[in-house]
């Protein structure tokens, strides 16, 4: 098989495992089927399953606090967590490290469209001392899923969408704390003065 045609082939394979991602059928010849798979090295990767929007751990609606331990554990990893939100929602989303891990944490927001709303290098939450750990606290002005990437320090610049374009990062384990952090409005019903 010559250089060209080789090119071709791993080319149609790629495609056609993105076209498979985006929910796209197409038919794969029999004959390609019994031959050895030569895929590009991102796709032979099974390390990091939740690295986009669409494979997104679900943390559900935060109206209580929740935690979820996790780690980094390959420099181009991203930790993708999905919450569902209402209009006004003020959540925090606050990483603790063990005392053993050396992750220098990144946090990436985004939108349902993959578009970043904010992010967070080093933060301390309320309480703590700033270090390498990451605090974000954000008001959702429109309901609906929105999505926190999680990721080592250097690894930023990836595409929530994809899955592409990460870079190598630090690596350890972590913590999560996901709080709802919405200001109780004061009760204003009959019979009952105003706060």
């Amino acid at each position: 098989m010559t250089t060209m045609s080789l090119g071709r082939m791993l080319l149609g394979r790629l495609k056609a495992h993105q076209a498979r991602r985006r929910g796209q059928r197409r038919a794969t010849p029999s004959a390609a089927l019994s031959r050895t798979e030569h895929l590009a090295p991102r796709l032979l990767m099974t390390a990091d399953p939740d690295d986009q929007i669409q494979d997104a751990i679900r943390l559900g609606a935060s109206t209580t606090p929740v935690t979820r331990n996790d780690s980094i554990n390959v420099a181009i990893d991203v930790d993708m967590y999905r919450v569902d939100v209402t209009a006004g929602q003020r959540l925090s989303f606050d990483i603790d490290r063990p005392s053993t891990s050396r992750l220098d944490s990144y946090l990436r927001l985004f939108n349902s469209a993959g578009q970043q709303v904010a992010v967070n290098d080093d933060a301390a939450a309320p309480g703590e001392v700033r270090g390498l750990d990451s605090f974000l606290e954000y008001t959702f002005a429109t309901a609906g899923s929105y999505f926190l990437g999680v990721s080592g320090y250097r690894n930023q610049g990836y595409n929530a969408v994809t899955g592409l374009g990460d870079t190598n990062g630090s690596t350890g384990n972590y913590g999560l704390v996901v709080t709802n952090t919405t200001p109780t409005a004061p009760y204003r019903g009959a019979g009952r003065p105003e706060a």
